[in-house]
């Protein structure tokens, strides 16, 4: 360092001369260290200069700075930097009081760049004092910025590269004057310093212009073409076509207020429009609004910002949102800049962060193992603590949406579920259906919904709660998809199909917990009938275990309505039912029971004997059914009157073996098929046998295919006391019946009859055919033998009809037919029992009328309306023979039968006798003619009743020994034997006897005499 000082005069204001000092390699590296930071490290000083001034009276008034090579060195954050000063002059003067001060040929070197030479001017006054320079770079400058970063208000730009070519600055101050100025930069750059895991943003290339005045700036950016620095923030690099901001920057009190009221961003993907203040007055508190129109289509998962939203939702949303695009996105953040994203913070401390977007023709997939939601148009709110996407329309699955998707996912906590709401109004159930088939809720409530299923719509409103952190629970549990909701339906239809039962119509509400569900139906129609019921299901600890209760109350009338079956005819009223059904499924096997109970106490059942029933007479219909994997049972019964029994065999869906026992006990169930038994004290033939055909005809065709088909009866067997047919009280019978391929044989035996009874398959065109070796008919108009047996039964409270138990003192309900009445041989309402016959044929190999014999018979008939004609009729005994017609016209009592025909007998007297009738003919044939009639059925016949004309021509034969000469022939038309003249008694005219070798034709004309 040399220094030359040449000054003359001898007082201070008299001096006058020249100093000149010059300095080599000069470290001013101790002076430095007082001024900088403690985390900047100074390398090294080398200064070269040298200072020549000019003074005058005592006072300097002109320095001339030359400075050559200088250089400082220095390192921060583990980074070498360097400013090198190759040549400036810088020269100073005074004038009047104020200075002037000038820089030309600045050139400096840094370790970014080497920039132009500058020149600037600096103007001192005692009341203004001003600044410019023109066309020099920032680079250098900024760069001292690192050196001076102790202070928050310098740290930003120390630790950031500030670039740029200024076109103008200017400054002034004064004593009265606060600072004031204007920068013109161009190809400005503004790139701070990159920190793992936080935002981040730098700017290239912008025009920008600053004013300031005191402690306020005034910062106007504008950029056009160019591209944002972003680091990691966003997926992808931003470009725009223009950018804009404008930033008032103020310190008071020594803190820091930034306020910008516009922020526009725009190019061919998203325009926005921002503003924002900021204030360390308020605890740095930050205030941000901003609307953004876009992005276009793909383009949204580009823009999210990483750290803002936090490392999860953006990783989350950029895997989720495959498509789509912005409309218009808001965003507001309120509150301290530490604190609005600080997770740790609970949410009352952290102040607001809302961004809500609206998305449109987007692809949302909230799960990899779920299908995306396609053509979505959603609006997407995130929160401090949650993101919601409400989706106003689109696909989801076989469901389309219409404002009723929501999907939440919480922004805050170690484990994160999305939070999926689906709420349809109408939704098509067989679309719900496929929801659960195409997505893992099948593997989470597909077997509910297997077991229950639904066609038609609701109203539905469905939950799922899907992890979206597979790792293992803190109890080694790995966390599950949890699916819970609600189906409001209406007017649907619900199908059980392993209870094979279908409901429709149905009001209801289902609603499932996972594996858990039910259904209440308030109301619903199974086969148009009314119901409710509800349905139940969980997971029990040995298996999974289903409950149902189902209530009715139908009439007759609408069962019958419903299904249009014969059967339904003889029972009328109405009866509440309830059903109770249990099943439990496990891994490889099932158990499952039902009982049910239907109340008939205000049912009538009219079939025969114990099988009726009086209205208001307390009876139940009672039906278990129970079974598992391998085979099922089922239990019907009626009071233990009517009881049906049946067995489904493992792998079938029919009822293989089944039998119902008519008149009481259990019955044993057949090999295979289905037989029905009978076991009664006493029955009517017809009554039960329309009984037992509605039965037959009632039931579905064969077909193994189908489920809960049962085959026809294959046998029918019966034991019965006392069997009245046709008026015939019949002892002890033994009834079998078989199907054959032509139709049912019935086979009975009795003390009275041994009889086979085919019923054709076409009953109304081939008939029945009656076939009975023989036949006692019994038309005594005393009490028979059934009459008083089952009054004495009754009587003693053996039997009693149904709504009666033995030995209850009450009597039978009016309404009830005496048992008399109904094992009476006199037929009434014959009309409505002819329109129910059907055609028949009869044969009878012996036959008997009172026990008067008919020997073999014959007979075929048809209905026509309500007279049964009688085509042939024919009997042949020993030698006697009848053939005829005729027929049987019905009418509310018993009718009224004709029959014309010839008679011939060999034996004439012989066969009268065997009719009681004694003739005093002997040795003598007949043929007669006849032509009859009597009030009531054709079995019924009676001589009291008896009508009409018998023309009958008498052969060689001989009467009874007479000893008048002949004369009682005349009595034959004696008035006062005419009776018994009708009844073929001659006994008053031939007593003595008298041969007659022929007798020309005779014609009788018969009424009934009473």
């Amino acid at each position: 360092m040399n220094v030359v000082v040449d000054l003359y005069g001898q007082r201070r204001t008299d001096i006058f001369g020249q100093v000149y000092f010059e300095a080599n390699n000069m470290d001013v590296t101790p002076w430095l260290k007082q001024l900088v930071g403690k985390h900047i490290q100074v390398k090294g000083t080398d200064a070269n200069f040298s200072v020549w001034g000019e003074v005058k009276n005592g006072l300097v008034e002109n320095i001339l700075l030359d400075v050559n090579n200088s250089k400082l060195n220095w390192q921060k954050a583990k980074q070498d930097k360097y400013l090198n000063v190759e040549s400036a002059q810088i020269q100073w003067w005074k004038s009047e009081g104020n200075w002037l001060l000038f820089g030309n040929e600045i050139q400096l070197v840094t370790d970014v760049n080497r920039p132009s030479p500058f020149n600037f001017t600096v103007k001192y006054g005692t009341e203004k004092s001003q600044l410019q320079a023109n066309k020099f770079d920032l680079t250098a400058v900024t760069q001292l910025f690192t050196l001076f970063s102790a202070t928050k208000q310098f740290s930003l730009l120390a630790d950031s590269n500030v670039a740029g070519h200024v076109g103008e600055l200017q400054m002034q101050w004064g004593e009265d004057l606060p600072l004031s100025g204007y920068l013109d930069v161009v190809d400005f750059d503004f790139v701070p310093k990159a920190t793992a895991k936080e935002a981040y943003m730098g700017v290239q290339n912008l025009e920008f212009k600053a004013y300031w005045k005191d402690q306020d700036i005034w910062l106007d950016l504008n950029g056009k073409n160019g591209t944002l620095l972003t680091e990691d923030t966003f997926s992808d690099t931003i470009t725009y076509q223009k950018l804009k901001l404008q930033t008032l920057l103020s310190w008071q009190s020594g803190s820091f207020v930034m306020e910008m009221p516009t922020v526009v961003f725009q190019n061919n993907e998203i325009n926005l429009d921002m503003s924002l203040s900021y204030s360390e007055l308020a605890n740095s508190h930050l205030s941000l609004y901003a609307e953004v129109t876009g992005p276009t289509q793909g383009k949204i998962g580009k823009y999210l910002p990483r750290y803002l939203i936090g490392d999860e939702t953006y990783d989350y949303l950029q895997k989720a949102i495959h498509t789509g695009r912005g409309e218009l996105t808001r965003v507001l953040i309120d509150g301290k800049i530490d604190q609005v994203f600080n997770s740790e913070l609970a949410i009352s401390e952290r102040g607001k962060f809302i961004v809500e977007a609206k998305l449109r023709d987007g692809q949302f997939e909230f799960d990899p193992d779920w299908p995306a939601i396609e053509k979505m148009n959603a609006k997407l709110t995130v929160t401090e603590d949650r993101m919601d996407i409400f989706a106003e329309s689109g696909l989801f699955s076989s469901l389309v949406i219409d404002n009723n998707v929501l999907a939440s996912i919480p922004l805050v906590g170690e484990r994160k579920n999305v939070n999926l709401s689906l709420t349809p109004q109408q939704l098509q159930l067989s679309d719900f259906h496929l929801l659960v088939a195409e997505t893992p809720l099948r593997d989470i409530i597909g077997d509910v919904f297997e077991f229950v299923l639904l066609d038609g719509a609701a109203d539905a409103d469905i939950k799922l709660v899907i992890p979206t952190d597979s790792s293992p629970l803190p109890n080694g549990d790995i966390p599950q998809v949890f699916a819970s909701g609600t189906l409001d339906t209406h007017k649907s239809t619900l199908n059980l199909p392993k209870l094979y039962t279908e409901f429709e119509k149905i009001d209801s509400v289902i609603t499932f917990a996972n594996e858990k569900f039910s259904v209440e139906a308030k109301s619903a129609d199974w086969h148009k009938l009314p119901v409710t019921f509800n349905v139940s299901g969980a997971q029990g600890e040995d298996g999974y275990h289903i409950k149902s209760d189902l209530v009715s109350t139908w009439s007759v009338d609408q069962l019958n309505n419903v299904f249009e079956l014969p059967v339904f005819e003889h029972a009328s009223g109405e009866f509440s039912s309830m059903l109770n059904v249990e099943v439990n499924i496990d891994d490889e096997a099932f158990q499952y029971v039902v009982d049910g109970k239907s109340d008939l106490t205000d049912v009538a059942l009219n079939i025969s004997g114990p099988l009726e029933k009086a209205a208001g007479k307390y009876a139940s219909l009672d039906i278990s059914v129970s079974g598992d994997q391998d085979d099922s049972s089922i239990v019907a019964e009626i009071e233990n009157r009517l009881v049906f029994t049946a067995e489904i065999p493992e792998g079938s869906s029919r009822l293989e073996r089944a039998h119902l026992a008519i008149g009481g006990g259990t019955g044993v169930l057949p090999e295979s098929g289905f037989d029905i038994s009978i076991d009664t004290p006493f029955i009517e033939f017809e009554p039960t046998l329309n009984f037992v055909l509605d039965i037959i005809h009632a039931l579905p065709e064969s077909d193994p295919s189908s489920i809960g088909v049962i085959d026809a009866p294959t046998a029918i067997n019966g034991v019965i006391s006392h069997f009245n047919i046709l008026g015939q009280d019949w002892k002890n019978v033994s009834l079998n019946a078989t199907n054959k391929a032509t139709g049912w044989l019935f086979s009975i035996g009795a003390q009275q009859t041994l009889t086979d009874i085919t019923v054709f398959n076409d009953i109304n065109k081939d008939g029945i055919l009656i076939d009975s070796q023989f036949l006692q008919i019994v038309t005594s108009g005393e009490p028979t033998a059934a009459q008083t047996k089952t009054s004495e039964l009754i009587s003693s409270g053996l039997v009693s009809p149904i709504g009666q138990t033995p030995n209850e003192n009450i009597g039978l309900d009016k309404t009830v037919q005496p048992v008399e009445a109904r094992v009476s041989n006199s037929i009434t309402d014959s009309a409505e029992l002819i329109c129910s016959l059907p055609p028949i044929r009869f044969k009878c190999e012996v036959c008997s009328f009172n026990e008067k014999p008919l020997g073999k018979v014959q007979l075929t008939a048809k209905p026509v309306d309500n007279k049964l004609v009688i085509e042939t009729f024919s009997f042949e005994y020993e030698r006697t023979k009848l053939e005829a017609t005729g027929s049987w016209l019905g009418n509310e009592a018993g009718g009224v039968t004709s029959l014309k025909g010839k008679l011939y007998s060999r034996y004439f007297g012989k066969w009268l006798q065997n009719w009681g009738l004694n003739s005093g003919i002997k040795e003598s044939d007949a043929t007669i003619n006849l032509a009859l009639r009597w009030d009531t059925a054709p079995h019924e016949f009676s001589y009291e009743k008896l009508n009409g004309k018998a023309d009958f021509k008498l052969g060689e034969g001989s009467l009874s020994e007479i000893s008048d000469q002949g004369a009682r022939i005349f009595s034959l038309f004696s008035l006062d034997s005419l009776y018994r003249k009708l009844k073929f008694d001659f006994s008053d005219v031939f007593a003595k006897g008298l041969f007659i070798m022929t007798s020309k034709a005779i014609s009788f004309y018969v009424m009934a005499l009473h």
